[in-house]
């Protein structure tokens, strides 16, 4: 069933059903904040905001050593490889 009409709100309380339209939508990451940005001004902040908060997401993703079958933080297991030594197999 597709539901043409809608109404509009400034501001919404819960997310029980919300639809959300706009393009490229299967692009964004589940989780993340919504940002309404009218004026060059608000793309602007709202470009700032999603990068950052972005970088955080990225950052803390884990990623599996294929050698030793740990799960480590991207940030922690990229350092570790810089120093040579990607996992420790034991």
């Amino acid at each position: 069933m597709q539901v043409k009409d809608g109404l509009t709100f400034q501001e919404v309380n819960a997310a029980c059903g919300v639809k959300i339209v706009a393009p490229d939508l299967e692009k964004s990451i589940a989780g993340t904040t919504l940002h309404l940005a009218n004026t060059k001004e608000q793309i602007e902040n709202a470009e700032t905001a999603i990068r950052e908060e972005w970088r955080a997401i990225y950052e803390k993703m884990p990623i599996m050593c294929s050698v030793c079958k740990e799960i480590s933080p991207r940030v922690e297991f990229i350092a570790n490889c810089q120093k040579g030594n990607p996992c420790q197999v034991q």
